[in-house]
C-alpha cells in the first residue's frame, strides 16, 4: 500500500469515527418514540402523557444535542429547556441556549450557573428532566459556594494548576467549593425524574465529566486530603 493510499484510508476512517460519535448519530439510538405517549430512554420506557418534559444541559455539544432532541420530540412535547454551550449558530426553538466561556472560567460561567439554578427551581415536581452532558461543562457552568468570590475561585484554580494535581484530584477539589458540581445540581432535582445523556471519550469515568453536576460522586479522597498531600 502506497503512502497516499494509507493517508486516504486514515482520513476515511477518521471521518467514520466522527460520524459515529456525532450527537445526530448517537442520541437517536438512546431516545426513541415508541407510541404517542411513550418514549424509550436507553432501555427504559417512560409514559410522558401525565408529566411535563424539560431539557437542561451543559457542554460543547449542547447545541447539537438540543437540535437532535427537538427533532425527536417534533410534536412539541418539550415544555421548556435551558442548555449552556459555547457560542454557536444553531437554530433551536423550544430549548433556550445560553452562551458561556470555554476553556476558561469567566463572568459568563457564573451568570450561566445562576440562570440554570433559577431555571431548575421552577421545574414542577414529578416532571421528567433530560440532561445533556458533554465536555467543557466545568468552565461553561461554574458557581462557587457562598463566601467565595468568583475571582477567588479563578485565582485558586490557576494556582492549583501548578501544584501537580491530577485531573481527577482537581475535579474533587473543584466539586468541594461549588454550588452545582459534585451532584449538587442533581440534589436540587431530587423530586423530578432525572435522565442523563452523556457524550464523552471515556465511558468509564462519566461521573467526572463537567465535575459531575448531575451525578452523586463516589470519590475515594476528600478535597481536604488532596490539599494536605500537595
Amino acid at each position: 500500500m502506497q503512502t497516499q493510499d494509507i493517508v486516504e484510508w486514515l482520513l476515511k476512517d477518521f471521518e467514520n469515527v466522527i460520524t459515529d460519535c456525532h450527537p445526530k448519530t448517537l442520541l437517536p439510538k438512546f431516545i426513541k418514540k415508541k407510541s404517542k405517549d411513550t418514549y424509550q430512554f436507553d432501555e427504559e420506557e417512560v409514559d410522558v402523557s401525565q408529566r411535563d418534559l424539560y431539557v437542561i444541559g451543559f457542554g460543547k455539544a449542547g447545541a447539537t444535542m438540543s437540535e437532535v432532541a427537538e427533532n425527536i420530540f417534533s410534536d412539541g412535547i418539550i415544555k421548556d429547556g435551558l442548555v449552556v454551550c459555547p457560542k454557536t449558530t444553531s437554530d433551536v426553538k423550544s430549548i433556550k441556549l445560553i452562551y458561556s466561556s470555554h476553556p476558561f472560567v469567566s463572568d459568563l460561567s457564573f451568570e450561566s450557573a445562576k440562570r440554570m439554578l433559577d431555571f431548575i427551581s421552577r421545574i414542577p415536581d414529578e416532571s421528567i428532566v433530560l440532561c445533556f452532558v458533554s465536555g467543557g461543562g466545568s468552565a461553561l457552568l461554574a458557581l462557587p459556594e457562598t463566601g467565595i468570590t468568583p475571582k477567588e475561585k479563578i485565582d485558586f484554580f490557576q494556582y492549583l494548576l501548578f501544584q501537580g494535581l491530577s485531573e481527577i484530584e482537581q475535579n474533587i477539589v473543584r466539586k468541594s467549593i461549588s454550588l452545582i458540581k459534585g451532584g449538587k445540581l442533581a440534589q436540587k432535582l431530587k423530586n423530578k425524574k432525572l435522565i442523563n445523556f452523556v457524550i464523552m471519550d471515556n465511558p468509564y469515568d462519566y461521573k467526572a465529566l463537567a465535575s459531575g453536576p448531575t451525578f452523586i460522586p463516589e470519590d475515594k479522597k476528600t478535597a481536604k486530603q488532596i490539599l494536605i498531600e500537595n
